[in-house]
C-alpha cells in the first residue's frame, strides 16, 4: 500500500516544527537573560568588603599597624 503524503500535511507539520523551535529559542533567551540579570544584580548589590574598592579583592583589614 503506497504512502501518500500530501503537500498540505507536510507544510502544516513544518510550520508546527518551526513554531516549536521558535518557542524553544524564545524561552532559552528569556532564561539566559534572567540568569544574566541575576548575576549582574548579585555582583552589583553585594557591596564592597574588606576595602575592595580601594585595594582590590585580597586586601587585608586595615585595623592594625600604623597611625
Amino acid at each position: 500500500m503506497p504512502v501518500v503524503i500530501s503537500k498540505k500535511n507536510v507544510s502544516i507539520q513544518l510550520s508546527a516544527i518551526s513554531y516549536q523551535l521558535s518557542a524553544i529559542s524564545y524561552q532559552l533567551m528569556r532564561t539566559l537573560l534572567e540568569v544574566l540579570q541575576m548575576v549582574l544584580l548579585n555582583k552589583r548589590c553585594r557591596g564592597a568588603t574588606r576595602g575592595e574598592f580601594n585595594y582590590g579583592s585580597n586586601a587585608p583589614l586595615r585595623s592594625w599597624g600604623g597611625s
